[in-house]
């Protein structure tokens, strides 16, 4: 429920009194509300089949990341309000093939371009757009140039039908670095083109929360010395959840979906999960989720793969986001689940991070990621790797619009497949500018 002028009204009933009340004075107040209220309702994040909405929900929470924050959008166009700013990455980089033995190391230059747009088309209908693309270019391994576009870039469209909140929406990413896929080895030379285009319907019912879903999701093989094959997967999911206390919501969650791939190295597979959650908002500053299920992965058992076999396990995804104090918040998270779009295999995943947001110097903001990830190989060749990232980040602002970033970041590969690992170094200075 938002509160609007005092008055609690449904997520719906506040963006159509936001709209119908100053339609032609809107401001970042406006969708701030719409937003926080929660409208569009979370992507099931437990174990839908085949995993077709990772990109979905990495952009979602870059969404409400933008409309929560007070004055982001700092440019009105007609009904519409928008965000724009340019940077620029220099890195050094010291194993840019991610190679075990003689490593190579490289300059990188890397401009961007974010653009962020929010539109009210009617009082029934909502625009969104966000889009984060970048090109990177190498000082001497100029076949390593590529695009990027960073998860959470979206164009998506909003329907409201009553007490129903649909959303139609595209969501693509391009990731910039190959070791953002840990069962990458031996090359830079790799990236992964996704496109989760689908809609999902949210179903408000005062003390519960219906969410519906569809999306397909295609992965490209953006690189010209690997054979990895491209996919695709079509995946339904549903959750359903009822408030028991304010702070407190429990529910069910299911998803099912068929992945194919274009080589016939790789088999298609079907993969079903049915699990529960439970989300508790403690206080403005601690919240915390866990979903926990039942997921098999079956893989299509002819020809070359006759004597494969299905793979079921309990699925786990738990997070915890809190403000410690004043001068430090963190987000824990841990998962234990199936990837299918790792290089074109099928991995059985543990994974944990922990993000330190530390608030020590003035206008200085200090940041300490970690994150290891363990997996094991299903079909293929039965590798078993573990990943483990680190760094540390500090940016400043310079001026009103202008402010810079100086980043150091490691990543330690370990496999029991010989010539898989390595160790790959990399420090950065951004500058970003807003209009």
């Amino acid at each position: 429920m938002a509160a609007v002028f005092g008055i609690r009204l449904s997520p719906l009933k506040a963006f159509e009194f936001l709209i119908r009340h100053d339609r032609r004075r809107l401001c970042p107040a406006a969708a701030l509300i719409f937003f926080c209220a929660g409208v569009g309702g979370d992507i099931a994040r437990g174990q839908e089949a085949l995993r077709a909405s990772i990109a979905g929900a990495e952009a979602s929470a870059e969404r409400r990341k933008r409309v929560t924050t007070i004055g982001y959008y700092n440019i009105r166009l007609g009904d519409t309000l928008w965000r724009f700013s340019a940077g620029v990455g220099l890195e050094y980089n010291d194993n840019v093939n991610l190679a075990q033995t003689n490593a190579a190391s490289d300059y990188i230059a890397s401009p961007s371009l974010n653009t962020s747009m929010f539109w009210p088309v009617s009082d029934r209908n909502a625009l969104n757009l966000s889009l984060d693309v970048g090109y990177a270019f190498y000082a001497t391994r100029s076949d390593l140039n590529r695009l990027y576009i960073t998860p959470g870039s979206e164009i998506s469209f909003d329907v409201f039908v009553k007490d129903l909140v649909i959303n139609f929406h595209d969501r693509p990413s391009l990731a910039q670095y190959s070791y953002q896929n840990p069962s990458v080895t031996g090359t830079g030379d790799y990236a992964q083109f996704q496109n989760a285009a689908g809609v999902s319907v949210a179903w408000d019912l005062n003390k519960a929360q219906a969410n519906f879903g569809f999306d397909h999701v295609n992965y490209l093989t953006i690189s010209s010395s690997t054979a990895s094959p491209d996919g695709n997967t079509d995946s339904l999911y549903a959750q359903v959840g009822a408030y028991f206390w304010p702070e407190l919501q429990l529910g069910l969650e299911a998803g099912a979906g068929n992945i194919s791939y274009s080589s016939t190295n790789t088999p298609n597979a079907f993969q079903w999960n049915l699990g529960t959650f439970a989300k508790y908002q403690a206080s403005e500053y601690l919240s915390f989720r866990a979903s926990v299920g039942y997921t098999v992965y079956s893989p299509e058992k002819t020809g070359a793969f006759v004597l494969l076999t299905d793979t079921t396990l309990i699925y786990v995804d738990l997070s915890l986001t809190h403000r410690l104090n004043k001068y430090l918040s963190y987000t824990l998270s841990g998962s234990r689940g199936v990837n299918l779009s790792f290089f074109g295999q099928t991995y059985e995943n543990y994974d944990a991070s922990l993000v330190l947001e530390w608030h020590l110097l003035r206008k200085i903001g200090l940041r300490t990621p970690f994150s290891y990830q363990h997996g094991s190989e299903i079909s293929g060749a039965g590798e078993v790797f573990s990943q483990f990232q680190t760094g540390i980040s500090l940016d400043r602002p310079l001026t009103e619009k202008l402010s810079t970033g100086l980043t150091y970041h490691v990543a330690i590969r370990n496999s029991q497949t010989a010539g898989h690992n390595y160790t790959v170094n990399s420090v950065s200075l951004n500058f970003n500018y807003r209009f």
